[in-house]
């Protein structure tokens, strides 16, 4: 195989057009794995060399001190919203690996507590996890293989909350653009 005319100044140029540090370290570990897969082919070179990741700086989120308001804006937005949250923070759960793929089955029938296989979470760990009772007011029992927020077998598609989230904080009254 021929060396790659590929200089890593180019490579530089190119992950420098993105503007936050995660993006640029996302492309380039994806630009590493193709690279080294060339290589393990036959590639001699490597352009990759001595491009080194950037230094992703910590963001500090601000508290909320009055959480009841933005609960009931994101309430009158969309119910399914505000459960997907509240069962997200309550629960201490992973919203699209977990939450938004439970369907009524996964719940103890008095909805105190939701297990779930270790094939359903992140950890590959059986979990049983306690429901609080101010998320449990917000549930109603359906049919036993139905998904809790789409009310039928098949759950909502992946980007359903993150679409409904980031259309509300736009029109968001109550929530500081950045917030959160």
């Amino acid at each position: 195989m021929k060396d790659s005319p590929i200089q890593p100044l180019y490579i530089e140029s190119v992950l420098n057009k993105y503007n936050s540090e995660s993006s640029y370290n996302t492309y380039r570990l994806r630009l590493c794995s193709l690279i080294n897969e060339a290589i393990k082919i036959g590639m001699t070179s490597n352009p990759m060399k001595g491009i080194k990741s950037k230094r992703t700086n910590a963001r500090m989120h601000k508290c909320c001190n009055e959480l009841q308001p933005i609960l009931n804006e994101i309430k009158a937005y969309k119910f399914n919203v505000c459960r997907y949250c509240l069962m997200t923070c309550g629960c201490l759960s992973i919203p699209h690996r977990e939450i938004r793929k439970l369907t009524w089955s996964d719940f103890y029938d008095d909805l105190t507590y939701i297990h779930l296989s270790g094939n359903r979470n992140k950890s590959g760990r059986n979990r049983i996890v306690p429901v609080p009772t101010y998320v449990r007011v917000l549930l109603l029992k359906g049919e036993p293989y139905h998904n809790i927020f789409s009310g039928t077998p098949q759950p909502l598609n992946q980007d359903y909350f993150k679409t409904l989230w980031s259309r509300f904080k736009r029109q968001s009254n109550t929530l500081e653009q950045g917030q959160t």
